[in-house]
């Protein structure tokens, strides 16, 4: 037992469906812009992350630099005291 009419007027039925199309292409065309968009973002993020290692490792470099070069100071200082007692 159907509910539905017998008769389903052709036009009507047409409409409906050019209308369900409608936003089914809408649906897609707004899921290419929410991925093109994603895509941006991550390449942002990319760029930003490249950046920030580069920036972290020329941080490291000198704190390595640094602490070498305090080192041997400290060495030279504690042999230089030593000949010198």
């Amino acid at each position: 037992m159907s509910t539905e009419p017998e008769y389903v007027d052709s036009k009507l039925c047409k409409a409906f469906q050019a209308t369900i199309e409608e936003r089914l292409r809408g649906m897609d065309n707004a899921l290419e812009s929410d991925k093109i968009e994603l895509q941006r973002r991550l390449h942002e993020l990319n760029d930003l992350r490249s950046s920030f290692e580069h920036r972290l490792t020329v941080i490291e470099t000198r704190a390595v630099t640094w602490t070498a070069a305090v080192g041997m100071c400290f060495a030279i200082l504690q042999v230089v005291l030593r000949y010198l007692r």
